[in-house]
């Protein structure tokens, strides 16, 4: 039986959110970062069957960054490049920072990986598409992260 499109999104938001409480502790253990990608998988998964190509995009920039933020350059890379072409496909229907956040990913997953001027080039773009942000408090959120976290030796 397959879970029906409502149970998908609740499902998916769920996991988003453990995703993002494991993010912000401080410190995790092994176990707790191998629930943190299985939370970014699980979400990204269960937007498939109830989101739409925005969904789709935050949930492959959520796996990139987690990726990112445990060193794993491959993986990191892989859905950043996916989040970045879903979000250049589909621009039009996406919001000013998740233009923005697709950049900074791709930006990070670069450094990460050692591409230090392809890194830095992306960090310009989401500088730029930070800039153009419309709503102070997306602007806000995302300027903060933006200025913290991990560069990998690019900032």
């Amino acid at each position: 039986m397959d879970p029906t499109q409502d149970t998908h999104r609740e499902l998916a938001k769920q996991a988003n959110s453990r995703a993002w409480l494991l993010l912000r502790k401080a410190e995790r253990s092994p176990a707790e970062d191998a629930e943190l990608v299985e939370a970014a998988y699980a979400s990204l998964y269960h937007w498939r069957f109830a989101g739409t190509e925005v969904n789709r995009q935050r949930g492959l920039w959520l796996v990139a960054h987690v990726h990112t933020v445990l060193g794993d350059a491959a993986q990191a890379m892989k859905y950043a490049q996916a989040c970045l072409e879903l979000t250049n496909e589909y621009e039009d229907r996406m919001q000013d920072f998740d233009i923005a956040y697709a950049q900074e990913g791709i930006s990070r997953a670069m450094a990460l990986a050692g591409d230090y001027d392809a890194a830095r080039d992306h960090m310009a773009m989401a500088q730029e598409a930070g800039d153009r942000i419309l709503g102070p408090e997306d602007k806000s959120i995302f300027m903060g992260d933006f200025e913290t976290g991990n560069w990998h030796g690019v900032k």
